[in-house]
């Protein structure tokens, strides 16, 4: 009889209009789950055939953060503005409408920190691990990830 293997979430998760990706250690391998509509899929990365690990930092976050911070000033300039002037409901309206969604997308991302692609190479692909996103927490995720393939390459010769 055969046993399960056991799996640990790893930190993160991708997610965009239709799916979600999720990472978990396993005791030989690091599998990620893309859940869409319906069903999942599983692709299996071993410890052993992981050769390098690289994180690039994108320019995602600090595009997002300067649009943002525009709308956050204009809505700003916009609602100082209207308190001087006789349309002072309709521009405050204007402003908080445009202005407070902008806030907490600008303070979520702040918080979070900068954006980055994570990738794992074997010999024959390069392998994107979307879960993790984040340069903190892919760095973290990544050196649980190092403990185990050296641990599993080391089992191996």
């Amino acid at each position: 009889m055969s046993t399960a293997t056991r799996y640990i979430k790893s930190p993160g998760r991708a997610r965009n209009l239709v799916s979600f990706r999720s990472l978990w250690f396993g005791e030989h391998e690091l599998l990620q789950v893309t859940s869409l509509p319906g069903r999942e899929d599983y692709d299996h990365l071993f410890y052993r055939d992981i050769c390098a690990l690289y994180i690039l930092p994108t320019k995602n976050s600090r595009r997002l953060l300067i649009v943002c911070g525009l709308i956050v000033l204009g809505s700003l300039l916009a609602g100082i503005s209207a308190i001087s002037s006789d349309e002072m409901p309709s521009y405050i309206i204007f402003a908080a409408i445009l202005g407070i969604p902008s806030l907490l997308v600008l303070l979520n991302e702040l918080l979070r920190g900068p954006s980055c692609e994570c990738y794992a190479v074997t010999a024959v692909q390069r392998y994107q691990l979307h879960a993790w996103n984040r340069v903190r927490r892919a760095k973290r995720c990544a050196a649980m990830l190092r403990e185990r393939v050296i641990q599993a390459q080391a089992m191996e010769d």
